[in-house]
């Protein structure tokens, strides 16, 4: 039997395979000092596993330098962030942390300030978050879902977690009756998925698609724009139903956590020269490393985003944290109470 640890590392040596070519440097000047790479997550993930085909690339690009690459996942990413805010003006560090910190950044003080003061390089990956449903939950669109009587349920690791945030933000702008049940890892989630414990699911198209494919989840909503092409484009999508101006704003932070899904970043106040040439090393190896992502994968969910805009929506977000902030806790209690069977409009 083959177990999900095999099935990463062959996922793993696959990419490397991929990123086999090297990145081509322009002859910048690099500090003669160990290049760390902080992942925020575990060992395996689709983190980690882009964090090392980049470094892998980088090494090349950096004319053989050292890099070490060294896993950090906790807080959910907590501290590879915090490992960036403390090494200020550093240009010897680089740490990887899932889109989804923007959530907890926008519900902590202490987390935000540091999100906001670290540079963004841009990010490896675009998810493609979606609803799914299983037989049992009696609904085969999400019109249906909608014109129900009956909620829900899908599993979600924690509070914290981006489920659990998407799917209470889902129904705060959709007046959709979804809920929540925490306390399930990534293995655990679909083994409740199967079992019957929950009849739908929330996240990524990657996570569930080997459920879509034997048939036991149906995706019905895309939670941001599906990428042209995908197995996805002809889904509903959650940016129909923002027709207030804080649906739209809750939508800007949720587009954001998704299209920054594998970000990337360095510590404040690095000199221009030095924040120029690791942008530069960004710039010319992220490409092969979504390309071999996508390669592998297959669904295109690895497709490099528009940095520029990226940057531009992460920073617009955090310079309005006050109001960020406030609109995300308002959808957040307005979307438990409509997983309640409560009556709340935004």
């Amino acid at each position: 039997m083959t177990t999900p640890l095999a099935l990463r590392r062959r996922h793993f040596l696959g990419i490397l395979g991929a990123v086999a070519a090297t990145c081509a440097s322009p002859g910048l000047a690099w500090a003669a000092q160990t290049l760390r790479i902080v992942v925020g997550t575990d060992p395996g993930g689709t983190l980690d596993v882009s964090a090392r085909a980049f470094a892998t690339l980088l090494k090349d690009y950096r004319g053989d330098a050292a890099i070490e690459v060294e896993n950090d996942g906790g807080g959910g990413g907590r501290f590879a962030l915090s490992a960036a805010f403390e090494a200020k003006g550093s240009p010897d560090l680089i740490s990887f942390v899932p889109g989804s910190m923007i959530y907890g950044a926008l519900s902590d003080d202490e987390l935000s300030s540091q999100f906001a003061a670290v540079q963004f390089l841009g990010s490896l990956g675009r998810d493609q978050r979606v609803l799914f449903v299983t037989e049992r939950a009696g609904v085969k669109s999400f019109a249906e879902l909608l014109a129900s009587q009956n909620a829900i349920t899908v599993p979600t690791p924690r509070a914290t977690s981006s489920s659990h945030f998407e799917t209470l933000l889902t129904n705060a702008v959709s007046g959709s009756r979804i809920k929540p049940v925490g306390g399930y890892g990534s293995a655990g989630r679909k083994v409740a998925i199967m079992s019957g414990e929950v009849n739908a699911a929330l996240g990524s198209y990657d996570t569930f698609s080997d459920l879509v494919a034997d048939g036991t989840l149906m995706p019905i909503l895309a939670l941001n724009a599906p990428i042209a092409g995908s197995a996805l484009a002809d889904l509903p999508v959650l940016s129909s139903f923002a027709n207030t101006e804080t649906k739209r704003q809750i939508l800007d932070i949720m587009t954001a956590a998704a299209e920054s899904d594998q970000m990337v970043i360095v510590p404040p106040d690095i000199d221009a020269v030095s924040f120029a040439a690791l942008e530069a090393g960004f710039v010319a190896c992220a490409p092969k490393v979504t390309d071999a992502l996508r390669a592998t994968s297959g669904n295109g969910s690895a497709l490099p985003v528009d940095t520029a805009a990226l940057r531009q929506t992460i920073s617009a977000i955090f310079s309005e944290r006050e109001l960020y902030a406030k609109v995300l806790k308002s959808a957040v209690a307005c979307g438990a109470a409509l997983s309640d069977g409560q009556a709340c409009v935004l």
